[in-house]
């Protein structure tokens, strides 16, 4: 047992180095360098290797979820696919950027001490988490029990929000209105779901963005 043993770690110092006796990845990049100049543990591909893109000190501007079952390539790493999105900006690049969470927690640090560094990607993450419970509560704030119906109007009393969705013909079709809180949104919309997101966006989204989905 002690001889298979050994044969299996001589095996994969052999793979080792193989492919990175000179710290070069299949993809044909200096992994090594890639990490010295910039964050750790953040993988090295994409922007995170190329010489145009700054690499830290980005600014949080807002957050998209694309909904559930779709995703897209972060735009950092060029690699992993995302739902949840964190947008961010910096003033030296023309160009936003839609990336994932990890990512997002390396490049909203700064030049400083690791302690610190760490700090900040740890309250990435838990801006993250409070987004996706965000989420999570607006895919059920259409069905929740307390929605009540009569005749074809849908109210609720939400957190102490009153939350009222009329219906009504408009060119021979039914549409629906949002009303919060004595305030009419704008437009009206196709569906009854439609119109309570509408509500629960105005009340709890800020800077977050829901793509509009497909009703079920």
């Amino acid at each position: 047992m002690k001889k298979i043993f050994c044969l299996f770690l001589l095996s994969i110092g052999f793979v080792t180095n193989v492919f990175c006796s000179e710290h070069v990845c299949p993809e044909g990049h200096d992994c090594k360098e890639a990490r010295r100049t910039a964050p750790r543990g953040k993988g090295a591909s994409g922007k995170w290797v190329d010489e145009e893109t700054q690499k830290r000190e980005w600014k949080s501007v807002g957050f998209q979820d694309l909904g559930r079952g779709n995703y897209k390539i972060c735009g950092m790493c060029e690699r992993e696919r995302i739902r949840f999105i964190h947008r961010l900006r910096h003033e030296k690049q023309t160009e936003e950027l839609d990336v994932g969470c990890i990512c997002a927690g390396y490049m909203e640090a700064a030049n400083t001490a690791e302690d610190e560094e760490r700090e900040i990607r740890r309250k990435v993450k838990l801006r993250h988490r409070e987004f996706v419970n965000l989420s999570g509560k607006r895919e059920r704030f259409p069905t929740l029990k307390k929605w009540k119906v009569e005749d074809g109007n849908h109210s609720i009393t939400h957190s102490e929000h009153k939350i009222v969705i009329s219906s009504k013909q408009l060119e021979g079709d039914v549409v629906y209105s949002t009303e919060v809180d004595d305030n009419i949104l704008s437009p009206k919309f196709e569906t009854v779901k439609e119109a309570k997101l509408a509500a629960f966006d105005q009340l709890y989204a800020g800077n977050h963005e829901f793509v509009k989905v497909d009703d079920d």
